[in-house]
């Protein structure tokens, strides 16, 4: 089961708030580019969902997260981020 609330990516709290009604102007999501190549990465499944959280677009965006990473099972990517 697909929890909205959580990053797809990284497993915690992704802290978005476009789904709570009259916030979604406040929510970080907004004003942050999130590259199309991480997007890209996140399993047909979960697209659309679940929002990244900050923190792995930061850390992907600082190199910290690589492509090749996303590849490799959640857990793993847990761990990274």
């Amino acid at each position: 089961m697909i929890n909205e609330e959580n990053c797809p990516i990284c497993g915690r709290d992704n802290n978005c708030h476009a789904c709570t009604v009259g916030s979604v102007h406040n929510c970080w999501c907004m004003s942050t580019e999130i590259p199309k190549a991480l997007l890209d990465m996140i399993p047909e499944e979960y697209r659309e969902n679940a929002c990244v959280c900050k923190k792995c677009v930061d850390n992907f965006n600082n190199g910290m997260l690589s492509l090749p990473e996303l590849f490799i099972k959640f857990n793993t990517c847990r761990e990274i981020c």
